[in-house]
Order: structure tokens, then sequence, then C-alpha cells
């Protein structure tokens, strides 16, 4: 998703380059997941044809970059449905909060991923006494993302944040999110066979995920995944961008 266009009721399109767009942006009210992901949806058997092309690779951008950073739980389960955010052992702000994150952050911040980084003596509270690298995230910013994207509530953020630092995976100090990282995942992911659908005016996705993992002793684990996603395009202080409600997966 390196562009984000729209300029809603003109009928214009505007290419505007990623990585330009401020925390500021986020000038609406975030929209809850129980107001907006009011159950089940049916599933339409018509393919929905994307018109708009951006919008389309745009969707394509945030669901690889969603399934490669978004981790399985320790049950082996690849799930997220907003309402249960809270439960779990995946902790979605630290998939917020990370040079991995599980979102493009260049589309929500004008900070160039390296100027992220800091030197230990940098830390504030000495966190990375073991680690080399560290990095550092506006709150406000990771926070907006977190409701307007993922629809996490307000409690539940700040259960995760309790969670986060009772892990020593990130504090907050002074306006920004401080982060020890110690490397991403070894696997790739694929995403191939993409169809989403329109109904009831959230998008239904469905796709197959290739992850390819690799052993410290060589050797390559492949699985294939049936996923759907239930997502929704929506304006956000008058940029649009895609936003999740639930990922399931299942093994084939």
């Amino acid at each position: 998703m390196n562009d984000t266009y729209k300029l809603s009721g003109t009928g214009m399109i505007l290419r505007v380059a990623a990585g330009v767009l401020s925390a500021a942006i986020f000038l609406l009210p975030a929209v809850s997941c129980t107001a907006k992901g009011d159950g089940a949806v049916s599933p339409s058997d018509l393919p929905y044809y994307f018109e708009d092309r951006d919008m389309e690779k745009s969707l394509d951008s945030f669901l690889d970059t969603f399934v490669k950073w978004y981790p399985l739980s320790q049950d082996g389960e690849w799930n997220y449905d907003c309402e249960k955010v809270s439960e779990g052992d995946v902790n979605m702000m630290t998939c917020i909060v990370s040079p991995d994150a599980c979102v493009d952050w260049r589309l929500f911040s004008d900070m160039p991923e390296e100027d992220r980084f800091i030197e230990k003596p940098d830390d504030p509270r000495g966190w990375a006494a073991s680690a080399n690298t560290y990095y550092v995230f506006d709150a406000e910013t990771a926070d907006r993302i977190a409701r307007e994207i993922f629809y996490v509530s307000d409690s539940d953020i700040d259960s995760l944040v309790s969670k986060a630092e009772a892990s020593r995976r990130f504090y907050r100090h002074d306006g920004q999110y401080y982060v020890v990282y110690e490397g991403g995942t070894d696997s790739e992911v694929r995403m191939k066979n993409r169809v989403a659908r329109l109904v009831d005016e959230k998008y239904l996705v469905n796709f197959e995920v290739e992850r390819i993992s690799r052993t410290y002793e060589g050797e390559v684990s492949y699985i294939l995944y049936d996923c759907t996603a239930k997502m929704a395009y929506k304006s956000i202080g008058g940029r649009y961008y895609w936003s999740l409600y639930t990922f399931e997966s299942r093994q084939k």
C-alpha cells in the first residue's frame, strides 16, 4: 500500500505518496468494534470488481503486511477478532509498535523508519541493556492506528499496553513507546488467490497463504492456509484506508 488516494464527494482521484501522512490525519472519532462489527455476514456469490486499481493494490498490500507480521498464537491459531482483542496470547499493540509492524507505518507517520532507531544511552528505563537495537514510536499515532484500523477499544488498548510493559516488550514514556527489538520472523509468507466480496457495506476477503519456515537445523516446513478477512474501506481525515474487524485461517 505505497499510495493512498481518493477525494470524497468529487469523483476525482489524487495520488498521495506514502510516507508524508502524519498522525494529524486522524480527525474523526474512533469507530467501535461493536458498533461496526454487527455480527456475521453472508458472502455474495459475485466477486467484487475493483474499478479503482489503487484501492485493490492497497488491499493486497494491507493483507500482505498483516499476514507476514501478525503472529500465530502459541496454540498455532492465526486469528484476529476486534471483539476479543484482549484475549489470547497475541498482543495487537506489540504487533503495531514494532519495526516489523502488522500495518505499514509509512501511511500514518512522516518519520523515516531509520529515525526511529535510538542508542542504548537514550533508553529512559534501561531496558535495552541486553539488546543492540531499540526503537521509538509516537504513542498517540500507535493508539489511533489500533482504534481506527483494528477497532481496538480504549480499555483494551490500556490493557494491552499494561501487558506489554509487564512482559518488557515496550513501555510508554513522554508520549512515545520505547521498544526492545530482537529480530523478526524467519518465515516466508505468500498470499494468493484473493477474492473480495462486498456484503452489507463490508468486504469479505478470501485468500490462501503459503507459510514457509526454516528451523535452525535447516529443515523447511510448508503450511497452506485458507483465510477470510472481514474488512472496511473507510475515510479517516479525508484519506481512505483499509481496516480489519476479523481474520480467520484454517490449515489445508
